[in-house]
C-alpha cells in the first residue's frame, strides 16, 4: 500500500520525533508515528527561521521539480501521529495528480504558522492548506495569503471575518454519540454512580472546544442528566501537559470517574498519570475506577482498547486519509479557478466511533493499516495470539 516516497516521509517523522525526544530529556515523551498532538509550542518565541528551514527540508525550490505546481501545506502539530499520517496522504495524493509539496509544521503556534505561510508564498507556491492554531491565527493567514493572491484553505479553525474556503471537520454527532455511549456503558456497570466527568481540552481551539469537549458533555447528559463536569483542563494538546492535567485530576477532583481527551496525546498523558496513581484500570474489560474516552484513533490508543486491563475503552477516530484527499481535491479546485479563493465555500469531513465492545479487534486493526500506514500487528501486541 505504500509508495516509497511514503516511507520516506514516515522516515523523516519517525527521524524527527527521536530527536525531539532526546532533546525533551526528562520532560517526557509526546507520541509520534500514531496521532495528532503537540508538545505545546505557544510558550516558545519562533524566529522565522523555523518556518524557513522546515520547508527546506522538503523541497528549497522556488518552484516544483519538472515544473510541477507546488501545493503547500502548514501541519497543526507533526509530533501527532494522525497528523503525520494525514502529512503522507497529502503528499501522497498530491503526488498521485501531478503536483509537488511543500509540508511545514505549524507546532501549535501562531507565529510560526504564519512565517510558514509566508515562506510558502515566497516559493511559488500555487495554493496552501492551513490548520491554524487559532481562529484569531486563521484570519491572520487567509489575510497574507489573500494579499499575495495565493488561494489559501483552511482546515478545523475557520477566520471569522474574511471570507475563505474552509474544509470543515464536522464532529460534533460523532463526539455527542461517543459521550451517549460512554454514559450507557458506565450505567450498565454502576447505575448508583453518578457520572463525574474531567475534560482535558483545548479551548484556544473554539471548533475543538465546541465540537468535541462540549459535544461530548452533552452526549453523556443525554443518557445521564445528572452528569457533572467536575474540571475542565487545557492540555494543549501535549502528552506532557495532559499528565500533568491527570495528577491535578486526582488531586483536586478524586471522584472523577469518566476522562474525556480531545485528542491521543490528551487522553494518553491523563490515562499515564491515573495509572501511575494505581488508577485507570480495568477488569475483563469493565473499568474498575473511571473510564477513559480518547479521540484520533491511533495506534497507542488501540492498545489501551484492546486491554482488558486498561480504562480506556472508546475513541472518535479521524481520517487522515480522507481528510488529506479533501485538501489535495480543495487545493487542485482553487488552482484551477473551480473555487474562488475568496468566497466562503465549505466542505465537511467527519470522525467514526470506535471501541472495546462493538468494534472488532480485526476492524480497528485494519483502520490502522488504511489510515495511519500501520505495520503494527494489534493481536501480536497485546499478546492474543
Amino acid at each position: 500500500m505504500k509508495s516509497k516516497s511514503l516511507k520516506r516521509w514516515l522516515s523523516v517523522c519517525l527521524a524527527a520525533t527521536a530527536i525531539m525526544v532526546m532533546t525533551a530529556g526528562c520532560q517526557g515523551k509526546e507520541e509520534a508515528p500514531a496521532d495528532g498532538g503537540a508538545s505545546a509550542a505557544q510558550s516558545e518565541s519562533p524566529q522565522a527561521s523555523d518556518a524557513a528551514d522546515a520547508a527546506d527540508k522538503t523541497d528549497t525550490a522556488s518552484g516544483g521539480k519538472d515544473g510541477k505546481a507546488i501545493i503547500g501545506k502548514v501541519s497543526y502539530n507533526m509530533n501527532e501521529a494522525y497528523h503525520q499520517a494525514e502529512c503522507a496522504w497529502f503528499e501522497k495524493y498530491a503526488e498521485e495528480a501531478g503536483y509537488d509539496t511543500i509540508i511545514i509544521d505549524g507546532k501549535v503556534d501562531s507565529s510560526i504558522m504564519l512565517n510558514s505561510v509566508q515562506d510558502l508564498i515566497s516559493k511559488n507556491t500555487k495554493a496552501i492548506i492551513c490548520q491554524p492554531a487559532d481562529v484569531a491565527n486563521a484570519e491572520a493567514l487567509v489575510q497574507e495569503a489573500q494579499n499575495a493572491n495565493v488561494p489559501l484553505a483552511t482546515f478545523v479553525n475557520k477566520a471569522e471575518t474574511t471570507a475563505n474556503p474552509h474544509i470543515r471537520l464536522y464532529e460534533a454527532p460523532a463526539t455527542k454519540e461517543l459521550g451517549a455511549a460512554a454514559a450507557k456503558k458506565w450505567m450498565e456497570w454502576y447505575p448508583d454512580k453518578k457520572i463525574v466527568m474531567a475534560i482535558i481540552d483545548i479551548p484556544s481551539s473554539q471548533q475543538v472546544h465546541e465540537e468535541r469537549a462540549l459535544a461530548f458533555v452533552e452526549g453523556v447528559q443525554s443518557v445521564a442528566a445528572d452528569a457533572e463536569v467536575a474540571v475542565m483542563l487545557d492540555g494543549e494538546s501535549s502528552r506532557d501537559k495532559s499528565m500533568a492535567c491527570g495528577e491535578d485530576i486526582l488531586q483536586s477532583h478524586p471522584e472523577v470517574n469518566m476522562v474525556y481527551g480531545i485528542n491521543a496525546n490528551s487522553v494518553l498523558g491523563a490515562l499515564a498519570a491515573f495509572e501511575a496513581a494505581g488508577r485507570g484500570q480495568a477488569e475483563d474489560g469493565i473499568p474498575k475506577t473511571e473510564l477513559f474516552v480518547g479521540t484520533d484513533g491511533s495506534e497507542q490508543e488501540a492498545i489501551k482498547i484492546y486491554d482488558p486491563n486498561s480504562s480506556l475503552k472508546l475513541t472518535m477516530a479521524l481520517s487522515p486519509k480522507n481528510n488529506a484527499k479533501t485538501q489535495i481535491d480543495t487545493a487542485i479546485q482553487l488552482m484551477n479557478g473551480e473555487i474562488d479563493a475568496k468566497s466562503d465555500y465549505e466542505v465537511e469531513v467527519t470522525d467514526v466511533v470506535l471501541d472495546y465492545w462493538n468494534t472488532p479487534i480485526d476492524e480497528f486493526q485494519k483502520f490502522l493499516v488504511d489510515e495511519y500506514f500501520s505495520e503494527m500487528d494489534l493481536k501480536q501486541e497485546l499478546g492474543l495470539e
